[in-house]
């Protein structure tokens, strides 16, 4: 098989669904892969312990046959969202970034405008 790293995420997917590979094993690759390029700075917050729990996660729903799309599949985020247990930076120097709540709902896919 190709490298975890290298795979596009229909071979990804394919190669979870197909248990060619674990979503364990597809996040150790690519926190290795992040480890290598650290010098990058791309990534201001890692969480490899949090991506490797949830990939635990993930690879227990789709042995049960509850895997959603993209289930598996490792994920950056970008650091302005606020998300579980890690508070964004906003790449701001200050670590004084907080969450606070949107000043309006997002609009839905369809279009329609927020009331």
């Amino acid at each position: 098989m190709t490298g975890l790293t290298e795979l596009t995420l229909a071979e990804a997917c394919s190669a979870l669904r197909q248990k060619k590979c674990s979503a364990v094993e597809l996040a150790q690759a690519h926190i290795r892969a992040i480890e290598k390029a650290r010098a990058l700075n791309a990534f201001i917050i890692e969480t490899p312990e949090k991506a490797l729990a949830m990939a635990r996660q993930s690879d227990a729903r789709i042995a049960r046959g509850e895997a959603g799309p993209l289930e598996g599949i490792p994920l950056g985020i970008k650091d302005l969202y606020c998300t579980r247990a890690c508070r964004p930076r906003r790449a701001a120097i200050s670590s004084k970034a907080s969450c606070r709540p949107m000043s309006r709902p997002s609009l839905p896919i369809s279009g329609a405008t927020a009331r």
